[in-house]
This record gives C-alpha cells, sequence and structure tokens, in this order.
C-alpha cells in the first residue's frame, strides 16, 4: 500500500482507494514544494522507493 504495508491479494477496489488517497496525500505534502513534480504518479517511480521498499525501510 501507500505506506509500504504488503496487503496479501488486495481486491481491485483497495488497490484504487489506496492509490487515489496517496495521490491527495502527494498533493497535500509534497506537490507543491519547488522541485518536486506535480503528479504522484510520476514521483512514485524514483529508485529509491523501490530500494527502500526492498529494504523495508519505507516511510510510514
Amino acid at each position: 500500500d501507500r505506506r509500504g504495508v504488503e496487503i496479501a491479494d488486495p481486491s481491485q477496489e483497495v488497490i484504487h482507494d489506496d492509490r487515489s488517497h496517496a495521490r491527495g496525500e502527494y498533493l497535500i505534502q509534497h506537490a507543491w514544494r519547488i522541485g518536486n513534480v506535480g503528479l504522484r504518479d510520476l514521483a512514485d517511480h524514483a529508485p529509491v522507493n523501490y530500494v527502500s521498499a526492498v529494504l523495508g525501510e519505507r516511510e510510514a
């Protein structure tokens, strides 16, 4: 999920809701800052997100 918690076999509705909440949180917390991309869908694919998820070091 958006907080790095593994959900076993999530439904499409759970995935959709999680992504929607994550997009809203990104807009409020990060998108407005100079130097950040305006859309979470673009920011979410930074290599650090993949490495931190594998290492179990995601921010909650």
